[in-house]
């Protein structure tokens, strides 16, 4: 069995406030727009016609593009030119997920351009009124990228709607973008769960000043590490505080042995609560994400246990 330790990559500076809930009410209001009962997007239709809204805050706008980027079919694509920046949605048509099932939320997306400030938001509201200024709407964030380099080939990530469950709900894809860059998105899905996070026997071990995380890892074989993110709020924005590329030997982590891994985040002020998010990510850079996860350090030990996810 296999002992992997995570060190802390990144320092997030919070304030001692302590947040119980998620400061991001969650509202219900009646749809205007049409709902359907699952998603399955690949853009191969007009973005209007299959439902979605374009917004922009700028010239440049979310449109579809019908040369196969990734296969033979089309995408979801923003592009900036020469002294160009972005601030453009794409927000879905409005998703109703059941009451008793679980259910995901997965897109592909790939990301070219030169360096500087481009990030895509992923977000879920459930009071958005299914067309016009998508700043009248509460936002959950699932996540925020930021490329470190000037691009990656096509990757999915998939996060848990748990939270969602009997809501109705539209995904958004908010592209800021400096000059000179594409971000493509594609196969966007929301469907039951079907694919179980690389998770067990997480232990949460509060400390004074410091959160201690225990889990152990579980069909191994196209498995190639964990990445873990911070937040204030559980549908905030998180930011990435530690990676399994950090450690020094990176194909150690390609064998099919059952580990034990353990990260502890240090620094915090005690009583606040902390939210997390544990990243799996698979050889093909895939990404599955956990639920949110919280956790409150204390100089009063104690441990959590929670089920696998």
């Amino acid at each position: 069995m296999k002992y992997v330790l995570y060190s802390v990559v990144g320092t997030v500076l919070l304030t001692g406030i302590s947040l119980a809930e998620s400061s991001h009410p969650l509202i219900t209001k009646a749809a205007t727009s049409m709902v359907q009962y699952s998603l399955n997007e690949s853009f191969d239709t007009s973005l209007g016609a299959a439902g979605w809204q374009s917004w922009s805050e700028t010239s440049v706008e979310w449109t579809r593009s019908a040369m196969p980027m990734k296969t033979a079919s089309a995408s979801a694509i923003v592009v900036t030119g020469p002294d160009q920046s972005s601030a453009a949605w794409l927000v879905s048509p409005g998703i109703q997920i059941p009451d008793a099932e679980s259910w995901q939320v997965s897109w592909q997306e790939k990301f070219s351009g030169n360096p500087g400030f481009h990030i895509l938001d992923v977000m879920i509201s459930i009071d958005y009124r299914g067309y016009g200024d998508p700043h009248a709407a509460n936002w959950l964030h699932l996540s925020s990228l930021t490329p470190e380099s000037i691009g990656f080939d096509w990757r999915s990530s998939t996060f848990p709607l748990q939270q969602f469950q009997g809501k109705t709900i539209h995904v958004a894809f908010h592209a800021s973008l400096d000059e000179n860059a594409t971000w493509l998105v594609d196969d966007v899905e929301v469907r039951p769960e079907q694919k179980p996070l690389n998770l067990d026997n997480l232990m949460i071990h509060r400390q004074n000043h410091a959160l201690v995380f225990d889990w152990t890892g579980t069909s191994e074989a196209y498995h190639r590490g964990f990445d873990i993110y911070r937040s204030a709020d559980a549908y905030g924005a998180y930011y990435q505080i530690a990676s399994y590329s950090d450690l020094e030997n990176d194909a150690d982590m390609l064998d099919t042995q059952e580990r034990l891994y353990h990260f502890r985040d240090g620094g915090l002020v005690n009583d606040a609560t902390y939210w997390y998010r544990i990243c799996s990510v698979d050889l093909g850079g895939n990404r599955v994400f956990s639920e949110p996860l919280s956790a409150v350090p204390s100089k009063n030990a104690s441990a959590i246990h929670l089920a696998a996810n």
